[in-house]
């Protein structure tokens, strides 16, 4: 759905304050949106989310609008906590920016990102992703050696310090 609305009118009915993170709301609309309240709830999957000017939202996709005037294609939490929506939190990228702090799947056994166990050969296998090319960095009997040496391709590899040090946290922000 097209957003049908400008910075200036957004500005009317919501204040953002770009330290905290947080919206008020300036305007009375329902019983639900109350003038001088917190705006939003999160939905299923952490992301904070409330309606305006008739439209739902993600809050940090509306930050963006808020501050730049510019509808953006992919949003990033700098520090995975998607409900935090501070200005400094949020960056404008691309979806393999976005990719980036992924965090470790719930299924990997090696709680590490990058550490997978290889049945097969019944050993750590230490796999990373950059440019969308797999770099295989090798093969491990010791899990800790594996986590390691993950650890210190990240630290080589990582494109940006935030990225390497969600790597360098087991893949958590």
């Amino acid at each position: 759905m097209p957003v049908k609305f400008t910075k200036e009118q957004l500005h009317q009915v919501i204040r953002y304050n770009p330290d905290t993170g947080k919206f008020l709301r300036l305007t009375t609309t329902s019983s639900n949106a109350i003038a001088g309240e917190e705006c939003g709830n999160l939905d299923s999957q952490g992301y904070l989310r409330f309606r305006v000017l008739g439209q739902d939202f993600r809050a940090h996709r509306l930050a963006v609008f808020y501050m730049t005037g510019k509808w953006p294609l992919v949003t990033d939490h700098i520090n995975g906590n998607r409900a935090d929506n501070r200005w400094s939190n949020i960056r404008v990228t691309d979806s393999k920016g976005n990719a980036r702090n992924l965090s470790t799947r719930h299924d990997n056994k090696s709680g590490h990102k990058g550490v997978t166990w290889d049945s097969r050969r019944e050993k750590w296998l230490v796999q990373l992703g950059r440019d969308g090319e797999k770099i295989t960095i090798g093969r491990y009997r010791d899990r800790g050696l594996a986590v390691a040496m993950a650890k210190a391709a990240y630290e080589y590899l990582a494109p940006d310090v935030t990225h390497r040090a969600a790597m360098l946290n087991g893949g958590k922000s």
